[in-house]
């Protein structure tokens, strides 16, 4: 994602494990999560996990589709 003036963020998708959403995430370029970042947006827990494509309610894989680029 841009924020402007040549400034980029990295994002990952993350499963929050206590309500069972998933949601892109803020990260490092080390791939952690960033500090002012780190609760689920829903339920505000701490138990965020990389997601692994599959559905935190019934288990089938599932695929990201991106949604568009902006400049």
């Amino acid at each position: 994602m841009t924020l402007g003036g040549g400034f980029h963020a990295l994002k990952k998708a993350f499963m929050c494990i206590d309500c069972k959403t998933i949601m892109d995430k803020c990260i490092n370029w080390n791939g952690t999560i960033s500090e002012s970042n780190k609760k689920c947006k829903y339920c505000k827990s701490e138990n965020l996990v990389p997601w692994d494509k599959l559905c935190p309610k019934c288990k089938s894989e599932m695929e990201r589709e991106e949604l568009g680029f902006w400049d």
